[in-house]
């Protein structure tokens, strides 16, 4: 069985590379939807819509986290088969 060549191994870091892109992405966005979420409120009556609004931020950061923990096993995946390609590539040449 002939190496991996050259090409296969850099289309596999373009594609890696933009699984991690969005990987980023979608962690700045949990963190920026993130930072008005409070851990406690303390409200009356006339705070409800308050309530609401934090409802609504843990709602966003809950939906996102499936996405977040699917790419980063992507990720994290597809860099170790990339160094792997690589190690065998550098092994069959000698």
């Amino acid at each position: 069985m002939s190496p991996p060549s050259a090409g296969l191994i850099e289309t596999l870091l373009f594609v890696w590379g933009g699984i991690t892109v969005l990987l980023i992405g979608l962690i700045i966005y949990r963190g920026l939807v993130g930072m008005k979420e409070e851990d406690q409120l303390f409200l009356d009556a006339a705070e409800e819509h308050m309530q609401r609004e934090q409802e609504e931020i843990v709602a966003r950061v809950t939906r996102v986290a499936p996405f977040i923990t699917v790419l980063s096993y992507l990720s994290g995946g597809m860099i170790l088969l990339i160094l792997a390609l690589w190690l065998w590539r550098q092994v069959s040449e000698f």
